[in-house]
C-alpha cells in the first residue's frame, strides 16, 4: 500500500461483537491505492466481517476475490466498484493479487450539497447496488480520468487543506458513475419517474435512514415530508415498485437480520434497539416477515454465513 494508506481507529464497539467498527480519524477524505495483499482476510473465524461510519468507493482495476456483504457472498472481478455505506457489514478475501484505488469519505462531504444532490447520491448510488461492473471501454476510460482528475485536487488538497476543490471533483466522479449505462441498467425504474417523485422518494429514503429505529408507520413519514400518504405511496410505486410500507419493513428487517447474525445481543436488546415496545411486537414482527422466530433464524442462518469458505 501507499504511504497515504488508511489507518483504522477502532470505535468503541460492544466487546460481545463480531465485527469491529472503523471510523476515518480526523480526515474528510482519503484516497489510497492498493496492490497484492490489501483486501487479503486470514481470520476464518470471523472472516473479518466489519462496518465503517464512513463511505467508501473502491475501484478494483484489476484482480479478483469473493466478497461478502450483509448476508449476500458475490464474486468481485476485474473493472469493477465497490460502493460501500456506514453501516454495511462486509468482508473480503483473495489468494491472489489485486489492484486499486479506495476513496474514503465522510458524510461532513454530503453537507456542502443541495439536500436533492445529497439525498439521490446517498440512496440512489451508495446504497443502492453494492458493486457496478463498468464493461464498456468508454464507462471504464471516463471513469480512470474522473478519477485521475481527482487524485490531482486530493494531492493539492493536502498542502492547502481546502476541500473544494476535491469534493467537486468527487461529485463529477460519482455523477459520472450515474451516467454509465451500466448504472441505468440496475434502475431503468428511476428512469422513467418524473422528477418531483425522484425528490420526495429519496427524502423519504433519506428520513426513513435516520429514523427508523423510531418511527415504523408511513403516515409518520408523510407528516416529515408535508404531503398525504397516497401521494407518498404513489412516488415510492413510481420510483421503485413498492409501497412505502414495504420499504420501511425492509429496513427494520435489515437492520435485525444484522443484529441477529453479527451481533450476540439478546432479542429483548435488539427489540429495544429497533423502537418496539414490547419484545413479544418484535418477535411478532420478525416471524410475520421472514416466516422464522428471531431465535431459530439466528441459530439456522448463522451457520451459513459463518460457514467455511
Amino acid at each position: 500500500m501507499s504511504d497515504n494508506s488508511l489507518k483504522f481507529n477502532v470505535t468503541g464497539l460492544s466487546s460481545k461483537e463480531f465485527f469491529d467498527g472503523h471510523s476515518l480519524s480526523n480526515e474528510l477524505i482519503l484516497i489510497t491505492s492498493f496492490s497484492d495483499g490489501h483486501y487479503s482476510n486470514t481470520d476464518d473465524t470471523q472472516h473479518g466481517l466489519h462496518t465503517h461510519d464512513f463511505y467508501v468507493l473502491t475501484w478494483v482495476e484489476s484482480g479478483s476475490f469473493d466478497y461478502k456483504l450483509d448476508m449476500d457472498n458475490y464474486r468481485i472481478r476485474n473493472n469493477t466498484l465497490l460502493l460501500l455505506s456506514p453501516g454495511e457489514i462486509h468482508s473480503h478475501y483473495s489468494s491472489s493479487g489485486i489492484s486499486g484505488t479506495s476513496v474514503f469519505f465522510t458524510k461532513n462531504y454530503f453537507s456542502l450539497l443541495p439536500n436533492s444532490w445529497s439525498n439521490f447520491i446517498k440512496h440512489n448510488l451508495m446504497r443502492n447496488c453494492p458493486f457496478i461492473e463498468l464493461k464498456s471501454s468508454e464507462s471504464q476510460n471516463r471513469f480512470k480520468l474522473a478519477l485521475s482528475i481527482l487524485q490531482k485536487e486530493y494531492d493539492c488538497f493536502l498542502n492547502s487543506h481546502n476541500y473544494i476543490g476535491v469534493y467537486s471533483a468527487l461529485t463529477l466522479l460519482l455523477y459520472g458513475i450515474y451516467e454509465t449505462p451500466e448504472f441505468k441498467l440496475l434502475t431503468p425504474r428511476l428512469e422513467k419517474a418524473q422528477s418531483s417523485s425522484i425528490l420526495f422518494y429519496f427524502s423519504f429514503i433519506d428520513k426513513l435512514e435516520s429514523q427508523y429505529s423510531q418511527y415504523h408507520s408511513v403516515q409518520h413519514y408523510a407528516e416529515e415530508l408535508e404531503i398525504s400518504v397516497n401521494k407518498l405511496e404513489k412516488y415510492c410505486r413510481q420510483c421503485s415498485g413498492k409501497k412505502p410500507s414495504e420499504i420501511i419493513c425492509n429496513r427494520i428487517m435489515l437492520e435485525a437480520k444484522r443484529l441477529l447474525l453479527f451481533t450476540q445481543l439478546r432479542s429483548k436488546e435488539i427489540s429495544h434497539n429497533l423502537g418496539f415496545i414490547e419484545q413479544c411486537h418484535f418477535v411478532n414482527y420478525f416471524k410475520k416477515n421472514a416466516n422464522v422466530s428471531p431465535t431459530k433464524f439466528r441459530k439456522e442462518y448463522g451457520t451459513k454465513v459463518f460457514s467455511t469458505r
